[in-house]
């Protein structure tokens, strides 16, 4: 059931997980050690350790509740030295008069203030952060999503500006041009287009040659006349015809500038 995860980091179950071990089967390994981290749920990967108690709602949240299981469990798990999370499955539903679903013949006696305000407690006074899946299957995918992201050695996709778009699909220079003085803080959208206006380019230049560029592992020869293009440089491309800068023109009439 989805994919096999990655084998260097295993999923570890609580002996009590028999339903979660059977939807993991070989990507999971039953062990003590969640237990004796307050977890249903550990995952030890080569950067970090994920420590997860997994509740069904509303059933066993409650039973948990009432019988003293939650407060210990995440006494024990906000402790640990990594990440933790109350995995809950489900959803909570309430009569019209606020009283917790439990099925239509049994009523509970917690209303939605209470359960919002142990929500709040677990999540803000505890710290433990609440991850909310739809049911045992959706929980699996999670945590072999989680196995598979875990093992990564980087993690920059928060950290990664957005490509360069042009106005028509394919970026002109100007539109790289413009996109690049943006990285610059404080600079926007007009002030970038009143750069490239004033100078007629972007007033940077590579402090390198073509051919010192191209050496640079894993970038292509056509990227790197795509790079050079943006800045002026000291050294064209050997043999390259100025095709771009004939088609800079072209642009330019359409969009009404001379020259």
């Amino acid at each position: 059931m989805g994919g096999t995860v990655v084998e260097t980091t295993k999923i570890l179950l609580s002996p009590s997980e028999t339903e979660l071990a059977k939807e993991l089967g070989e990507d999971a390994i039953t062990s003590v050690v969640p237990e004796q981290r307050g977890a249903d749920i550990v995952i030890f990967s080569k950067n970090a350790g994920f420590f997860f108690q997994r509740k069904g709602v509303p059933g066993d949240f409650i039973s948990s509740i009432e019988d003293g299981r939650m407060a210990r469990a995440t006494s024990l798990l906000s402790k640990q030295a990594g990440f933790n999370r109350l995995i809950l499955e489900g959803k909570f539903k309430y009569w019209p008069d606020g009283k917790l679903f439990i099925s239509r013949k049994v009523r509970s006696r917690w209303s939605e203030a209470q359960i919002i305000g142990i929500l709040f407690d677990i999540e803000f006074v505890k710290g433990i952060p609440l991850t909310w899946t739809s049911d045992i299957e959706d929980t699996a995918r999670y945590l072999r999503r989680l196995v598979v992201w875990a093992e990564r050695s980087t993690h920059t996709g928060l950290y990664t500006r957005p490509s360069v778009k042009g106005a028509w699909g394919v970026p002109t220079i100007e539109d790289v041009q413009l996109w690049l003085l943006q990285g610059f803080q404080g600079v926007g959208v007009q002030t970038a287009s009143s750069i490239v206006e004033h100078f007629g380019r972007v007033p940077l230049s590579w402090s390198c040659t073509f051919n010192e560029l191209c050496e640079v592992k894993g970038l292509s020869h056509k990227r790197a006349e795509k790079m050079w293009e943006t800045l002026p440089g000291k050294v064209m491309p050997s043999g390259s015809e100025d095709i771009a800068s004939n088609l800079n023109t072209l642009r330019g009439k359409l969009r009404g500038k001379n020259g």
